[in-house]
């Protein structure tokens, strides 16, 4: 495969490089990516290795349109990979917070202080510093092989029709 290297870029400075730029196309688990300092031009066909800083853990390989780093571990441009994906909201810290969003609308994210799930925004649960909170346009159903309990100064619960309590 024929080697690709950032217009701008001298080869003397590679080794420990980031540089962003936006995914253009995926190859099985490579990646060409249009970089910043290119001007989003894409300017070769180079295919870089996706190599996710999660490993195997909720390993999902970026589209074309998100946003990417291309890392290069020493001075030759051709051992490049891609290893993270930037946030699109560039007001999180990007190296704490973490969001999963899929194209059905399910998304998980992952935030200091706040663990959220979403179900095509139909369903959604919370966790967060001192708080839990379930919604859903649906039927909502607790179950559990023992007790469920729930304790605090305050429980709230609102229903347009009715609520049913019952022990079998």
């Amino acid at each position: 495969q024929k080697s690709y290297r950032p217009k701008h870029v001298s080869r003397g400075r590679f080794a420990g490089l980031g540089l962003a730029g936006t995914v253009v196309d995926t190859k099985d688990e490579r990646i060409r990516i249009a970089l910043d300092i290119d001007r989003n031009v894409p300017t070769g066909d180079y295919y870089y290795p996706w190599y996710p800083n999660t490993g195997n853990a909720l390993y999902a390989m970026p589209e074309a349109g998100a946003r990417a780093v291309l890392y290069f571990p020493d001075g030759d441009e051709r051992n490049g990979f891609i290893s993270e994906c930037l946030p699109e909201n560039k007001e999180r810290d990007s190296h704490r917070d973490r969001c999963l969003a899929l194209e059905d609308g399910n998304l998980l994210q992952l935030f200091d202080g706040l663990v959220s799930f979403s179900r095509g925004g139909a369903s959604n649960a919370s966790l967060g510093d001192g708080s839990v909170s379930i919604g859903t346009s649906g039927e909502l159903l607790l179950s559990a092989q023992g007790r469920v309990r729930l304790k605090g100064k305050r429980i709230h619960v609102y229903s347009e029709d009715e609520i049913t309590v019952y022990k079998s």
